[in-house]
């Protein structure tokens, strides 16, 4: 009785973890579930996950662990997430562009109101207790669109965070005047530890 009350958040390894090592640009859709259980080491490559994922470990050294443009959100499970300071889990512009409703050279809302420009923005919307939804573009001149950021969710009994974890919506950059940039995305975080001198930006 007591173990499985202290084991209430612990994620059980499986039977049979192996180390998958990835050094070159891999996409694991949503459906596929060859990696899921097993320890997950990604090295100077980019590794796209879809969908909700449940591995034993993942571990990055020189990577970037992302999702796939507004088709899925990234949801990993795991005993540990461990991110070193030359990688970072990134989904900026990875999620939609702008709505009907925001419109000439408007900045997307999404916790907060984007900045409207000789135009209307999009109402706010999500939910900070459980950020779940993607950022909204914006509009610029000559039907130029930017797109909002992506969502990320991790879960794990322990995540060692060295790199970044960066949500951001797309901008211009000061050389396009008068072009809305994209809200910034979700980041859900449900960890036992956190530790490491990293950093969360969205």
């Amino acid at each position: 009785m007591w173990l499985g009350l202290l084991c209430v958040f612990c994620i059980s390894n499986p039977a049979f973890s192996a180390v998958i090592n990835i050094t070159t640009p891999l996409v694991i859709s949503g459906t596929d579930t060859a990696y899921d259980g097993h320890d997950i080491v990604v090295t100077d490559t980019t590794l796209t996950v879809d969908g909700p994922h449940t591995f034993n470990s993942v571990e990055l050294v020189n990577s970037v662990l992302t999702h796939s443009v507004a088709t899925s959100k990234l949801s990993i499970s795991a005993q540990t997430i461990t991110v070193d300071a030359t990688s970072r889990i990134d989904v900026t512009a990875r999620g939609l562009l702008p709505s009907a409703a925001v419109t000439g050279f408007s900045g997307g809302s999404h916790g907060g109101p984007g900045g409207p420009y000789n135009g209307t923005t999009n109402a706010t919307y999500g939910d900070l207790r459980a950020p779940i939804d993607y950022g909204t573009g914006g509009r610029g001149r000559n039907g130029r669109q930017s797109r909002g950021g992506g969502a990320i969710k991790l879960i794990a009994n322990e995540l060692n965070l060295q790199g970044q974890i960066i949500a951001h919506g797309q901008t211009y950059g000061e050389t396009t005047p008068s072009a809305g940039g994209g809200s910034g995305g979700s980041i859900w975080l449900d960890v036992g530890v956190l530790s490491g001198a990293g950093d969360m930006v969205q």
